[in-house]
């Protein structure tokens, strides 16, 4: 994320397995509240938007993805 932000990305999309939704959102909650160190200076990102992503062929034993867009605190 560090890279990306310095590059000037504006919008970052996170993507796990619903089975690992614990790991995203312990990530998430320390990046918000610590902020990322880049060269442009430290960043705190936001949450903008949470989706559930279902395959058009899920399968019974499948886990849908669940994906979430980080943008930066202007």
């Amino acid at each position: 994320m560090r890279t990306l932000l310095e590059n000037g990305c504006q919008t970052i999309y996170l993507r796990v397995r619903s089975d690992n939704l614990a790991s995203l959102c312990a990530t998430i909650s320390y990046l918000t509240d610590a902020g990322i160190d880049t060269d442009i200076g430290m960043v705190y990102p936001m949450i903008t938007d949470i989706q559930t992503i279902y395959p058009n062929n899920l399968k019974p034993n499948e886990l849908p993805v669940i994906q979430v867009t980080v943008r930066p605190i202007k």
